[in-house]
């Protein structure tokens, strides 16, 4: 089947290059029990807990888990997802509030999209209450160019603490009920859960939270998909797999593999994405639920030494935009780094500070753009909207809309090239 492109604006976005293929399940019904249950068994478990105190709290809740998923999964098709979408390229939006008035601006000449899913709930307390800045409008003008938008909250808010919220029924179901409420309100299409600021200890608080979301959005129709960094050991206590299951979408932030207060190094290298999808693959995660996400910025690094002989590394993100623009400023010629799958440059001011930068472009993109088709996953996510160079969406379809055998052959296409590319490159160093 062909895949479609979608993007994520800071929110969420999904696109198609040929219609989308949709194959929506009527809602299933949770059932009045099913969240007496669950704020039953919380209660029991707390009856001997001092609420004051988070581990007691924690202890409790980690003691009751099971019933509480027995509970959940007591929800007639709560295995399986409401929506199921082969091929999209979602996009994610930063939010400010201006972005209600960027649409047309934003989406100018942005081709093969389907969904946009910009950042527009916040919680403002720990008990489950959101901000949104959604627009009727905006949703309007956006079903008008055929493009859905799922609405994305996220757990950045100083004013609200993940893990009491995700430790608490009563804050979980009204969060949740809250932003099933402002969706239906605005006429969304979904929603896209990316909570970031979570701990060991609230891995089990976290799935909870994502069942009941997944129920609630199925019971509405609505898309509901989940944000989550690549799989590493440091966040091994989230369950993907269960993710995987109930979500409809688990979209992979492939991006930040190098970050403010790291060495320096690519943002994203090809093996760097590419383990990850072979890790959520691993893990018995359906290929179709697993959107590769890529970044359109990078990083330029700044290494400097201090007369002692300590070292200081900074870096500047630049979009994909600009990466060109600043290259010609310092009269630089990046070349291919095989190693990252990358064009890369190196050099020193005038001054002795090292710059370092490791491009996202077009060749690097389609590299990336390639393991969609390869292992057959539901699609690829970006970040940002707005940062991406003119030519990367013709990129990005070129790559994204072949079957596994066309892809293994274009890879093969690549790594020729490249090969010849490293190799004059180093006769001109020898000579």
């Amino acid at each position: 089947m062909k895949r479609a492109i979608s993007v994520l604006l800071a929110a969420l976005l999904s696109v198609s290059l040929l219609s989308p293929v949709y194959a929506l399940r009527g809602p299933a019904d949770q059932g009045p029990d099913s969240w007496a249950a669950i704020e039953r068994i919380e209660r029991q478990a707390g009856a001997e807990a001092d609420l004051q105190s988070l581990a007691a709290r924690e202890a409790a809740y980690a003691g009751s888990v099971d019933r509480m998923i027995r509970a959940v999964e007591a929800a007639p098709d709560y295995a399986e997802g409401s929506l199921i979408r082969h091929g999209d390229f979602f996009f994610w939006e930063t939010a400010d509030g201006s972005v209600n008035n960027r649409l047309l601006t934003d989406t100018a000449g942005m081709t093969g999209v389907n969904v946009i899913s910009p950042t527009w709930f916040s919680l403002t307390d720990n008990e489950g209450n959101i901000r949104s800045i959604g627009k009727k409008s905006y949703v309007k003008k956006a079903h008008k160019d055929n493009l859905q938008v799922w609405g994305l909250v996220s757990d950045f808010s100083s004013d609200m603490d993940t893990s009491l919220v995700l430790a608490s029924t009563a804050a979980r179901r009204n969060c949740i009920g809250n932003l099933v409420s402002e969706a239906e309100r605005l006429g969304l299409d979904g929603i896209n859960l990316d909570f970031e600021y979570m701990e060991a200890p609230d891995g089990a608080a976290y799935s909870q939270f994502v069942r009941e979301m997944s129920i609630a959005c199925r019971k509405s129709g609505l898309v509901f998909s989940v944000d989550l960094a690549c799989p590493y050991e440091w966040n091994s206590y989230i369950d993907r797999k269960e993710v995987g299951t109930v979500a409809d979408y688990l979209i992979n932030m492939g991006y930040d593999e190098h970050y403010v207060g790291s060495e320096a190094g690519s943002v994203a290298s090809l093996a760097f994405e590419e383990r990850a999808v072979r890790e959520l693959i691993k893990m018995g995660i359906p290929e179709r639920k697993i959107i590769s996400g890529v970044p359109f910025y990078t990083r330029i690094w700044y290494t400097s030494w201090n007369d002692d002989g300590t070292m200081n590394i900074n870096s500047e993100e630049l979009s994909m935009g600009v990466v060109q623009t600043t290259l010609n400023t310092w009269g630089v010629t990046p070349v291919w780094d095989a190693e990252t799958a990358q064009n890369y440059a190196d050099w020193t001011l005038d001054n002795g500070v090292r710059c370092q930068i490791w491009i996202e472009d077009g060749e690097s993109m389609a590299r990336k753009i390639l393991l969609i088709p390869k292992y057959n996953l539901g699609g690829t996510a970006a970040w940002v909207l707005g940062a991406q160079s003119d030519s990367i969406w013709q990129v990005i379809s070129d790559n994204l809309n072949l079957s596994n055998e066309e892809a293994a052959a274009r890879e093969s296409e690549y790594a020729a090239e490249y090969a010849d590319i490293s190799e004059a490159v180093e006769d001109s160093t020898e000579a």
